[in-house]
């Protein structure tokens, strides 16, 4: 049966995956896509507990978000003080590319190697906003 509710975004690669796959209908391909929007946080658990490729899609995403306050701080930062849009449009693309190879890692990981790249990149990550900030201190 379809329920109504909210798709979060790991669900999406579930659906593509069922496409892929061969399911022959849209109905087959949203089957148990859908989470139940009023208890969200529940829904979340629960398909957790379930798919452990929905887990580390969860955990990746919830990294993301922790990382973003940060990021637009200093992008924000950055063009208030006077560094070249472009220059700041570059360093924001970077860190696009780098969290899309964050998440790829972070889902296939299963060994050192995968872990010790997933965290280079994590450092990555983490220096972009660094370098915005000293950019924008640099102008100000």
């Amino acid at each position: 049966h379809l329920r109504w509710g909210f798709v979060h975004g790991s669900d999406l690669v579930h659906l593509g995956a069922r496409m892929m796959l061969g399911a022959s209908s849209p109905i087959q391909w949203t089957k148990g896509l859908f989470l139940d929007n009023v208890a969200p946080r529940k829904a979340i658990q629960m398909k957790s507990a379930t798919s452990p490729l929905f887990a580390k899609l969860h955990g990746s995403h919830m990294n993301a978000m922790e990382g973003l306050p940060i990021i637009f701080a200093a992008a924000l930062g950055a063009m208030q003080a006077g560094v070249s849009a472009e220059l700041v449009g570059d360093y924001c693309q970077l860190y696009a590319v780098l969290r899309a190879v964050y998440t790829i890692l972070y889902v296939i990981q299963t060994n050192w190697f995968v872990a010790i790249n997933r965290t280079t990149v994590f450092f990555g990550i983490l220096a972009i906003p660094g370098k915005l900030f000293l950019l924008a201190a640099a102008q100000a």
